[in-house]
């Protein structure tokens, strides 16, 4: 026989006795457990979200340091880009010093020089290397241009003396060679002194600013130190 607590039937409502079914509840209590079960938190959206900013917070994670990654290497490459020139330059002028000088700009152009002249009839040219130059000298006989011999010491010809001094005598004309500067030039060719007198009175003879204002090409009248200085 089965054992349990007895259930009382209870009646129908115009019907036979019945077991009794799930308890009957009232209004008060079915308000009660419908603002119970609005009041459950549903877990998955929140849980949703949290992941979702997880992702966020990785991918920017990994965004920063690839761009941290890409500045890096440009720079790099840029180091290199621009130091590679001044090692070829240090390596190039190892041990060498280099000095550029220029003219300033808007200052007058260096003037051209001057070719040297023509070879005229009855005159050559005067060169440290023993050949001379006439200005006014007379046409020999075959119409050509005659030279003579020269002392290297002086610079003069042989057989013209250097007495003779008149005040439109022929005077020797002297074409300007690199490396050459005038003191250097009339100690060769004159035997008086003192030089720096003898220098100046040149320049002044050939309308030169200053005993440096010779340049390459240039012709130097030479004339007898008589012309340069009459009063002695």
């Amino acid at each position: 026989m089965a054992s349990g607590p007895a259930r009382t039937p209870t009646r129908g409502a115009g019907g036979p006795a019945l077991y009794p079914r799930d308890p009957i509840l009232t209004g008060e209590q079915r308000r009660r457990l419908g603002s119970g079960a609005r009041k459950v938190h549903n877990p998955f959206p929140t849980m949703r979200a949290l992941i979702g900013l997880l992702v966020l917070g990785c991918l920017f994670v990994m965004a920063a340091s690839w761009q941290n990654r890409t500045t890096a290497e440009l720079q790099s490459r840029r180091s290199l880009r621009y130091a590679a020139p001044a090692d070829a330059a240090n390596a190039d002028t190892a041990g060498w010093s280099r000095l550029i000088l220029g003219r300033p700009s808007g200052s007058e152009p260096l003037p051209i020089p001057e070719p040297p002249p023509s070879l005229r009839p009855g005159s050559s040219m005067d060169f440290l290397d023993g050949s001379a130059t006439y200005r006014g000298g007379e046409e020999g006989s075959a119409g050509v241009a005659s030279r003579s011999a020269v002392d290297p010491s002086s610079i003069r010809p042989v057989g013209v003396e250097a007495t003779v001094a008149p005040r439109y005598a022929r005077d020797f004309e002297y074409i300007v060679r690199p490396n050459d500067s005038l003191g250097e030039i009339c100690r060769k060719h004159y035997d008086e002194r003192p030089l720096h007198k003898l220098v100046e009175a040149v320049a002044l003879y050939n309308d030169l600013k200053s005993p440096n204002a010779i340049r390459v090409g240039k012709t130097i009248l030479l004339p007898d130190a008589a012309v340069l200085f009459p009063d002695r």
